[in-house]
């Protein structure tokens, strides 16, 4: 029995070099099969950036965690704080002394520019 193969079919096989109206299945693949590795080699060299971003961040907490203040520096932090909110206190305290005593004089004064002259 004869068969007959087109020569679409031959260069589809690789059988003959030539060229047809369409790409050949296996060419379609390699095309296919080296895009596949191009993204592969893409998203192995994005992870592998993120696993440093990872390492470095977890490195970074470690420091974070080991550099804590130690309760020494905490306690003379906390002096220091409260030294400066006794001070802030006694500048406030004073600032309204002299808000009042401002306010006394120019209600005097007020008062003293709108009484009435003494009749002649």
């Amino acid at each position: 029995m004869k068969q007959n193969f087109s020569i679409n079919t031959l260069v589809e096989c690789e059988c003959v070099e030539g060229k047809t109206g369409h790409m050949s299945k296996i060419f379609e693949l390699l095309v296919e099969h080296s895009q596949l590795r191009h993204d592969l080699e893409e998203m192995t060299t994005l992870f592998s950036k993120k696993d440093v971003e990872i390492a470095l961040l977890k490195v970074l907490l470690v420091k974070a965690q080991t550099e804590r203040p130690s309760s020494a520096e905490v306690t003379e932090l906390r002096d220091k704080n409260e030294s400066l909110m006794a001070k802030n206190v006694e500048f406030k305290v004073k600032s309204i002394k002299i808000h009042d005593d401002a306010n006394a004089r120019l209600t005097l004064i007020l008062q003293s520019l709108t009484q009435k002259p003494p009749p002649s």
